[in-house]
């Protein structure tokens, strides 16, 4: 897999030209996030209850069993029999959700066993990337989410403005130049010589931006190019040091 540092800002302008942070690599998605494949293993978000922290339904989670939950509270447990990805507040003795009915008190009868915590969230963002395999290991990664190697690349995203479909600052983005673009995708382009992070109106010619929703007006004097849809974004959630370098 090619990587192509850059910063695809969620705003249209004010960012470095990323001519700068070329570099190429090859590296898979499962080297990037797993580091001790020993002690990893995948889950799959079955709610929204930590939407807020960037987590949602259907997400895959690298879940590492070995981190303390002291650094990282967000664990993936079992509770009573059923599976469950909380916010643990030990203190409280708390599993906490985006709302007050997503959140529990545990009880000294409860069967509660933590499996581990999440270190990284895997968001899918086109309408065909939806696997869920139950018996998935960190090695399958890249097969589940790339499906054309030799175009897809790295980026990092910068800003806030895309967090309505779960794309936070800093986020990896993984960026598909063969993939299909839908109207309504999260595309990359290029604009006027700098890289963007937007969805693309394909009817009215806009960028748009979700949060809070703007948008930018396509016309005939912008420099524009489509340098591929955003297929998935990768957040991190654990303590660990990570670089793309």
């Amino acid at each position: 897999m090619q990587i192509f540092q850059f910063f695809a800002q969620a705003g249209i302008v004010g960012f470095e030209s990323p001519a700068s942070q070329y570099e190429e690599a090859q590296l898979s998605i499962s080297e990037l996030l797993v580091a001790n494949p020993s002690s990893t293993h995948l889950a799959f978000a079955k709610d929204n209850a930590l939407s807020h922290i960037g987590i949602y339904k259907h997400d895959i989670l690298i879940v590492n069993k070995n981190m303390p939950t002291k650094n990282n509270p967000i664990v993936v447990a079992t509770l009573n029999g059923e599976p469950i990805v909380r916010l643990l507040d030990r203190n409280k003795h708390m599993l906490q959700g985006a709302m007050s009915a997503q959140s529990y008190t545990l009880r000294d009868d409860d069967d509660f066993c933590i499996q581990g915590v999440v270190d990284f969230s895997i968001r899918l963002h086109t309408a065909n990337h939806h696997p869920v395999y139950e018996c998935a290991t960190p090695e399958m990664i890249d097969d589940m989410i790339i499906k054309h190697p030799s175009a897809t690349y790295f980026g990092l995203a910068q800003g806030h403005s895309m967090i309505n479909v779960g794309i936070f600052d800093g986020d990896i983005l993984i960026v598909d130049r063969h993939q299909f673009i839908n109207d309504g995708a999260v595309i990359v382009a290029t604009l006027n010589g700098e890289f963007v992070c937007k969805k693309l109106d394909k009817a009215q010619r806009r960028l748009v931006s979700t949060k809070p929703y703007s948008f930018y007006q396509l016309s005939e004097r912008d420099r524009f190019q489509v340098e591929g849809c955003v297929i998935a974004s990768v957040r991190l959630h654990s303590s660990l040091n990570m670089s793309l370098n």
